[in-house]
Parts: C-alpha cells; structure tokens; sequence
C-alpha cells in the first residue's frame, strides 16, 4: 500500500534525522560548552518537552484535521529547526540552542504519531500489527544508519582537525 511504504521511507528519514541530530547536539554541547554527560542529558530535555507538546495536541486533534497537516506542519519545523541549529557557532548562547531543540521536538511530536495514525487508518485490522511493526523498524533502521553515518562525519572531521593541532617533531 501507498500509504505503508511512503511512512516507512519517512520514518527511516526523520529516524535518521532524529538520531543524528541528537548525536552531533551532544557532541556539540559536551565539546562546546563543556558539560558532563548528565548535564549534557539535562540540556537535551528541551527537545523532549517540544515532542510531549505537539505529539499530545496532534494526537487529539488528529481525528478532526487529519494527519496530512501534522506531517507537513512537522516537517516544516524540523526543517525550519534543522537550519537554524546549522547557524550555532562556538560561541552560541545555551538558551538560543534549548530554544531550537524545543523547536526541534515540536516538529518531531506533530509527526511520529500522525504518521502511524495513518498507517493505521489504511491497514485492514488483521494487517495492523505487521505493518506498524514493519514501519516502526524502518525508523529504527533510519536511527541506527543515522547514528553510524553522523558518527563517521564527526569523527573523521574531529580528525583531521587534531591532525591540525599536532607539532611535528624537531
């Protein structure tokens, strides 16, 4: 169906834009302004309370709207959010980053359940639980390969940038 194999190429996307995004953000705080690993877990909760949001007011309003304007209004957020945590330099203040994080999982919230609400919608009852499991694991799949790809780029860029800081020998 249409509907099952357009949410699972989204999902395995916006996994994978999730993940990595997570990933680098808290590299970027740890290295930045250098947090420990629970302040760092700390600072990520501004984009957990962005999802609780939206996800609870979509979820009620999804039978009355449809799912169609989550998805788009989600998407346009995260892209919207995406772009602007892209403009964070080294000297960024920490409340304008827990405001795009916010800004993040508020897209994140308008999407994830909406896009599953559909699938349900399309799904005979007898089919319900494969196809939601068979999506579920492509955005787990779109996760792991977010994961592994953002920590390729982050490691072999922090590379070649020791590889900078290096002194040769006299």
């Amino acid at each position: 169906k249409r509907t099952v194999v357009l949410s699972g190429l989204y999902l395995f996307i916006l996994g994978f834009a999730m993940i990595g995004t997570l990933t680098f953000i808290a590299m970027y705080i740890i290295t930045i302004y250098g947090y420990d690993t629970l302040q760092c877990g700390v600072a990520l909760l501004p984009m957990g309370f962005g999802m609780m949001f939206t996800s609870m007011g979509s979820g009620m309003l999804v039978n009355r709207t449809g799912y169609r304007i989550w998805v788009i209004l989600g998407s346009a957020i995260i892209v919207g959010s995406l772009l602007l945590l892209s403009t964070l330099g080294s000297d960024a203040d920490i409340n304008v980053l827990y405001a795009y994080m916010f800004l993040f999982g508020l897209g994140l919230g308008c999407t994830n359940s909406t896009v599953m609400v559909a699938i349900q919608n399309c799904t005979p009852p007898s089919e319900m639980g494969m196809t939601t499991s068979a999506v579920g694991v492509m955005r787990n799949i779109g996760s792991t390969v977010g994961t592994a790809l953002y920590s390729l780029l982050i490691s072999s860029k922090m590379d070649s940038l020791f590889s900078d800081t290096v002194y040769a020998p006299v």
